[in-house]
């Protein structure tokens, strides 16, 4: 698993942390959702994920913004369910993109911090 891949606890809940802070280069980014989606479809099936999406200073191309779709479709064919995710550090164009993925990704949500992305995860019930 990616150095910037790990998963944390918060409040009883097992979260999917993805760093993806200051990448400014596509394919560097393009290359953290495939780690990313290998670890989601490691999981077990049946099990939906709490994910927390972290990218301040990062670029945001309409090919990335397919890709992480394209993970969760991945996801959601193989049995492994998405759960709420909450992506942090999104301003301008970046937040427009992520607000533009909620239509595709029902459970996506924009947080101001991880402590507020933690928090939002926490509270919600998955299955």
């Amino acid at each position: 698993m990616s150095e910037r891949i790990q998963w944390i606890s918060h409040k009883g809940k097992r979260i999917l942390y993805i760093d993806g802070s200051n990448i400014q280069d596509e394919n560097t980014f393009l290359k953290l959702f495939e780690d990313a989606e290998t670890e989601i479809v490691a999981q077990p099936k049946g099990h939906a994920l709490l994910t927390l999406f972290y990218s301040p200073n990062s670029v945001i191309s309409k090919a990335i913004t397919d890709r992480s779709k394209q993970v969760f479709a991945n996801a959601k064919a193989k049995g492994i369910p998405t759960g709420p995710t909450v992506w942090v550090g999104s301003s301008g164009f970046q937040k427009a993109a992520v607000l533009a993925m909620q239509y595709f990704i029902k459970e996506i949500h924009v947080a101001d911090s991880i402590e507020a992305a933690k928090d939002w995860l926490a509270a919600q019930v998955i299955e």
